[in-house]
């Protein structure tokens, strides 16, 4: 992998700014649904525990 990379500065600071385009509303739904999905678990697991 480290072969093909290029791990300079300049090509560094480029990367979020490249990443961020590809981030659509898709993306953070899924995302938030899934954080979502897993706090309900934690909270079922700590009813079940406490009960």
């Amino acid at each position: 992998m480290a072969k093909h990379c290029d791990f300079t500065m300049k090509n560094l600071i480029l990367q979020p700014e490249d990443g961020f385009r590809k981030v659509t509303k898709e993306t953070c739904r899924k995302i938030i649904q899934k954080i979502k999905k897993t706090e309900d678990e934690f909270w079922v697991s700590d009813m079940e525990m406490v009960s």
